[in-house]
């Protein structure tokens, strides 16, 4: 476990910041980023990836289009619960490290993925997720909640 919280530590000193501004400055759903290749990114799956581990529904909520948490609070909060807990016993698993994360290249502008590359060597098991982020109509970001 410590050494995920290391690998992140390290990646967020060295990730460039937003083009468009600072990430802790943009929402988590609605962020703007200067293309499918931003930076933010990798800043916001860490972000998502780091509530699901601690199952910070305050934080996890964040990423959820209001209206949607709004008018269904209990569907939405069961989900998110629900996926925190998939995501828990995949890193629970023993020796889970996580290897890598990078923007993946897409051709198509109105997406956006974070490929994620881990192993669990006590386990004799390695496999791959991905953060995936969908572009709104209004040009902003969101991530595909069940992604990571």
């Amino acid at each position: 476990m410590s050494k995920i919280i290391l690998c992140i530590a390290v990646l967020v000193l060295f990730v460039k910041p937003s083009m468009a501004e600072p990430n802790e400055q943009q929402p988590n759903y609605g962020f703007t980023a200067s293309s499918n290749q931003d930076e933010i990114f990798l800043a916001k799956c860490m972000i998502y990836r780091s509530a699901l581990e601690h199952s910070d529904m305050s934080t996890l909520e964040t990423f959820v289009e209001p209206t949607l948490l709004e008018s269904k609070p209990d569907a939405v909060r069961s989900l998110l619960m629900k996926t925190s807990k998939k995501f828990i016993k995949r890193i629970s698993k023993d020796g889970y490290e996580l290897k890598s994360m990078i923007i993946e290249p897409i051709n198509n502008p109105n997406y956006a993925t974070v490929g994620t590359l881990w192993d669990a060597r006590a386990a004799k098991s390695s496999g791959n997720g991905a953060c995936g982020y969908t572009k709104l109509a209004n040009g902003t970001w969101r991530i595909n909640p069940s992604t990571c």
